[in-house]
């Protein structure tokens, strides 16, 4: 039984420092990083409120940063973004945390590929993100041992 507390403190630590400054109620933020192959996600917990706030470069999430081009590139680009929307899946917890899903704020990757008179591409205009807050209200928050 020992064993088991210590891996609740150690769960609630671990999502202390991961927590976002922003407090749960606050506005969702957007940051200017943007590195291909790396994943941001910060999560808070206040009472039985879990935020997990992400983003992701759209090369990983779709495959591509420009405008969709082809009928697949679409089709990839409507199916991440329903998934997101639906806000299920995007992270687990355990089944015994009994999390319901409260809100999503999706902010959809501006994909395009901007040129110059000189046909050059604005090379920041090929970085897209996409990002989302997803928040659930957890009914027995002490049973949220992973993520």
């Amino acid at each position: 039984m020992p064993h088991r507390i210590v891996s609740r403190l150690s769960l609630l630590a671990l999502l202390a420092m991961l927590a976002p400054t922003l407090s749960v109620g606050e506005e969702f933020e957007q940051h200017d990083a943007h590195e291909h192959g790396r994943v941001t996600l910060d999560v808070a917990l206040e009472g039985g409120t879990l935020v997990v706030e992400w983003s992701a470069p759209a090369l990983q999430v779709v495959g591509f940063e420009h405008a969709p081009r082809t009928e697949a590139e679409r089709a990839a680009l409507a199916s991440a973004t329903a998934w997101i929307n639906r806000g299920n899946g995007v992270v687990g917890v355990p089944p015994a945390a009994r999390c319901r899903l409260r809100s999503i704020q999706h902010a959809p990757p501006t994909l395009a590929g901007h040129r110059d008179a000189a046909g050059k591409t604005d090379h920041d205009a090929e970085h897209a993100d996409f990002r989302a807050r997803v928040s659930y209200e957890c009914a027995a928050p002490a049973a949220l041992t992973w993520l």
